[in-house]
């Protein structure tokens, strides 16, 4: 296992050396593949704040992206913070990072078979707030943001990322 996760980190490194967010992403993606067997889970490059709490930080926000459903299980959708890399979300599987409050414009970015989808939400976060924030690739995609009753009854649904801070 242990020379598993060097041979991931080598190869992310390698992948990352060569200046190609793009497919960095892909070489990540398919490293956990090979790795964990599982194609719609999310992988995510900020650590995982702890999940038994609400939030670590009250002078932070936390975010959750997530999908909750099949709908393009095929599929996965890079997500964008202020233009940052946070992770890759598949179905059923949520990325969740905490950050300092204020603005905040969220992208999402997939391949299709043959068009791209970009969907972006912009929201200002406070301090001490979580949010919710549904991935739904039905009809063209979207990028939704949901109240916390909602939010956490979705996210039961969903699957943690499989493989945290791999960089």
């Amino acid at each position: 296992m242990k020379s598993r996760i060097l041979a991931a980190i080598a190869v992310c490194g390698l992948l990352f050396s060569t200046g190609c967010m793009g497919t960095m992403v892909k070489g990540m993606k398919k490293v956990h593949y090979k790795m964990t067997g599982v194609k719609n889970a999310a992988i995510q490059v900020p650590g995982l704040p702890d999940q038994s709490i609400r939030i670590n930080n009250r002078y932070n926000s936390r975010v959750y992206v997530f999908r909750d459903s099949y709908s393009g299980s095929i599929e996965h959708t890079e997500i964008f913070d202020n233009g940052g890399f946070i992770g890759v979300v598949g179905s059923e599987g949520y990325l969740c990072w905490e950050r300092r409050p204020g603005h905040m414009l969220l992208t999402g970015t997939m391949e299709g078979l043959n068009t791209p989808f970009v969907k972006k939400v912009e929201l200002t976060l406070e301090a001490g707030k979580v949010y919710y924030i549904r991935l739904d690739m039905a009809w063209g995609g979207s990028l939704k943001v949901v109240d916390e009753e909602r939010g956490k009854k979705l996210l039961e649904k969903c699957d943690p990322p499989e493989l945290s801070n791999p960089l």
